[in-house]
């Protein structure tokens, strides 16, 4: 009886980790986008010049040059970060939706499914965040991370199970 009550224990700290987990990338994703338009700039921006001047591309000699080159890299940086936030989103969704005992392709329907919903959710906040706009393509952006995550999430799964089928053949 003693050990059912530790394994149930066990699971249910899991499970509070794991879906804490996703909560906290939903969290980090809603701090970002609630950022007024100047003060995410100036963190794209700060990010933008530092790797703009690590990879060198930023040694134009002209400043128009310079400032369209730091533009070209500050957008591409702005919509990595959207595709990698949800690229996490998607796994922590994922790795909560595991603790469950649901057939891998519900989990991945409702981890897609959550993601996208809340990427548009994501999109209408920002339409009432001081100098920011909700755009679709950033929704687009934001689903192709989370097709890399779950396909990540996929492969992972798949391979711990063809593992734990070869320990138990073994």
């Amino acid at each position: 009886m003693l050990s059912i009550q530790r394994a149930f224990n066990g699971l249910l700290l899991r499970r509070i980790f794991c879906v804490g987990l996703a909560v906290a990338v939903l969290a980090a994703i809603f701090l970002f986008s609630n950022q007024v338009n100047q003060a995410s700039q100036q963190f794209s921006g700060s990010i933008a010049g530092w790797v703009g001047e690590r990879l060198h591309l930023l040694t134009w000699e002209d400043v128009a040059e310079k400032t369209a080159r730091f533009e070209e890299v500050n957008l591409i940086l702005r919509k990595l970060g959207h595709a990698c936030g949800y690229l996490l989103l998607s796994i922590a969704v994922m790795t909560a939706l595991s603790q469950f005992p649901l057939p891998l392709k519900r989990r991945l329907v409702l981890a897609a499914l959550i993601c996208v919903l809340y990427a548009c959710c994501d999109e209408f906040h920002q339409l009432f965040v001081d100098g920011r706009t909700g755009q679709m393509i950033d929704v687009l952006w934001d689903s192709c991370g989370m097709v890399i995550g779950l396909e990540y999430s996929c492969l992972t799964i798949l391979k711990y199970r063809e593992r734990k089928c070869n320990v138990k053949n073994k």
